[in-house]
């Protein structure tokens, strides 16, 4: 995880680079030593995304031709 965290942080310093300076400082409510949002502040970011997701998957789902649906386990 540590590996991960380090690549982004050096992907995102060459994108500084290439797009213009960043100062790393921002006023979104996320942890200050990892730049990680908090989860509980976007609630309404998650709804609304929910909310488009549905929305695009009835909009599939009623396009389709055909429909695969996983069998249902049978209990003895």
């Amino acid at each position: 995880m540590a590996a991960l965290l380090a690549s982004a942080r050096a992907r995102a310093s060459e994108y500084e680079a290439e797009h213009g300076g960043f100062s790393g400082k921002s006023n979104d409510d996320s942890d200050s030593e990892t730049g990680i949002p908090d989860l509980e502040s976007k609630s309404t970011r998650k709804d609304t995304s929910r909310k488009a997701f549905d929305k695009m998957f009835k909009q599939v789902v009623d396009a389709a031709d055909v429909i695969l649906l996983r069998p249902r386990r049978s209990r003895p």
